[in-house]
């Protein structure tokens, strides 16, 4: 079997698991080691302590996301679309991997010195690959720092909201987040992005026409 197999794999896996529930600060490595029924020197041995499983999620993360992001930007697709396949990939990507996601942005605020840098690295990097498609409306992401500033980490957040909201908004809306409802949220955010809220209004009112 691939757990038996595959130790590290499965220490990430757990840790992911029990971070996105109820927060790095609060998960010790003894129960890490017990879920993911391995001796706690393995914790020691591959990654140097709780910090270092966080680490390796984070660039574990933010590795499959930038390729995620590579495969799918279309350079020659007229601006639109292109980002309208970006964000159907994006969204499929967080899908597949919610919990390393929402461990990701809900552990942005821990300060500790390695992994803010580590931070900073994949976030720099993350807002690079963005620079091509932000050209493509016709902006200067170099002449437009201030407004880059704030519209990306608007959008990553935008995209990102309904996987960090998900428990609350299933209690809400009493909705199944399916196939149907991933295609729904694709062409709103892609709506709600191009054209803001009067293009998802329309988008709305002619699906009730």
């Amino acid at each position: 079997m691939q757990e038996q197999q595959d130790p590290k794999q499965r220490i990430m896996r757990i840790a992911a698991d029990l971070f996105s529930c109820r927060g790095y600060g609060l998960v010790g490595v003894r129960e890490i080691a017990q879920k993911a029924n391995v001796n706690i020197s393995m914790i020691s041995y591959y990654f140097n302590g709780k910090m270092g499983i966080l680490r390796a999620i984070i660039e574990s993360f933010f590795e499959n996301y930038f390729e995620i992001i590579k495969a799918n930007y279309d350079p020659a697709l007229p601006p639109e679309d292109s980002l309208k396949k970006l964000i159907k990939a994006i969204i499929e990507f967080m899908r597949e991997n919610r919990e390393e996601a929402l461990v990701m942005f809900s552990q942005l605020h821990i300060d500790e010195p390695e992994i803010r840098e580590l931070k900073v690295q994949k976030v720099q990097k993350m807002f690079t690959f963005f620079h091509g498609l932000i050209r493509q409306f016709g902006v200067d992401p170099a002449q437009r720092r201030q407004q880059v500033a704030i519209f990306g980490p608007a959008l990553i957040s935008t995209l990102f909201s309904t996987f960090l909201l998900q428990p609350i908004a299933k209690g809400i809306f009493k909705i199944e987040y399916d196939d149907k409802f991933y295609d729904e949220y694709v062409n709103l955010i892609s709506l709600y992005v191009l054209d803001g809220i009067h293009g998802v209004q329309r988008y709305m009112n002619e699906r009730e026409a």
